[in-house]
C-alpha cells in the first residue's frame, strides 16, 4: 500500500449506520475530502436529547434532526424501496443532499432496497428488502442487486477519483446518468 495512498486527502464511504459515520467524519476530520454515504445520509445527534424527545420509533421518524450542511464533496445513495429506513429516511437523506454546499450527487436506485448494496445477496438470495422478492403483503422483485453494485462501484470510483485524485475522466463520467433505467440521478455544483 505504500505510495499508493495519497496523504492529506481521503474519501469515506458507510453503508446504513455507516452513513451517519461519514457525515460526522465530514464535520470532524479535516482530512476527509469527499463522502459517499448509502442508504442513510445525514449527521448523528445527541443521544441523550433524542431519548429525552422520544422513547418509540414512530416518535423518533417525527424528531427533527438539525444536519450540518456537507461542505465537501458528496454522493448519496438511496433505494426507491428501502423498508429499513423507509421513506422518512429517504426524505431526511434527500434533505441532508439538497443543504450540502459543494458539488453533490444523488443517486435513487429503482426497485433497490436496503440491502441491495451489500453483499446479502450472494449471502441469501431471498432475503427481502433489496434482495430477491420482498416478504409482505405485496409480493415485489427487487431489481438485480449484482446490477446495481456494478453501477454503484462505477459511480463510487469515478466520484473518489474525480475529487481525490482531481480526474478529469472521472468528473465527467460524473455529468451525466449512464443508466436511466436503474436509477435517477441528480447532479448539483456547489451551493
Amino acid at each position: 500500500m505504500q505510495n499508493r495512498i495519497k496523504r492529506g486527502g481521503y474519501g469515506a464511504l458507510g453503508h446504513s449506520f455507516g452513513g451517519f459515520t461519514v457525515s460526522r467524519l465530514s464535520e470532524t476530520d479535516p482530512r476527509v475530502k469527499a463522502i459517499l454515504p448509502m442508504t442513510v445520509a445525514g449527521t448523528l445527534y445527541d443521544a441523550k436529547d433524542l431519548a429525552e424527545k422520544s422513547t418509540t420509533r414512530q416518535q423518533l421518524a417525527s424528531v427533527d434532526i438539525p444536519n450540518i450542511p456537507c461542505r465537501i464533496p458528496l454522493m448519496v445513495i438511496l433505494a426507491d424501496h428501502d423498508r429499513t429506513v423507509g421513506d422518512e429516511g429517504n426524505r431526511r437523506s434527500r434533505g441532508y443532499f439538497s443543504r450540502a454546499v459543494g458539488p453533490r450527487y444523488l443517486l435513487q436506485f429503482k426497485g433497490a432496497g436496503h440491502f441491495t448494496f451489500t453483499d446479502m445477496s450472494q449471502i441469501n438470495p431471498s432475503f427481502g428488502d433489496g434482495v430477491g422478492v420482498e416478504k409482505g403483503k405485496k409480493a415485489f422483485r427487487f431489481s438485480d442487486a449484482e446490477k446495481a453494485q456494478r453501477i454503484t462501484n462505477q459511480y463510487s470510483v469515478a466520484f473518489f477519483d474525480a475529487f481525490l485524485k482531481q480526474d478529469v475522466a472521472a468528473k465527467a463520467f460524473l455529468d451525466k446518468n449512464h443508466f436511466p433505467d436503474e436509477l435517477i440521478y441528480e447532479k448539483r455544483n456547489g451551493k
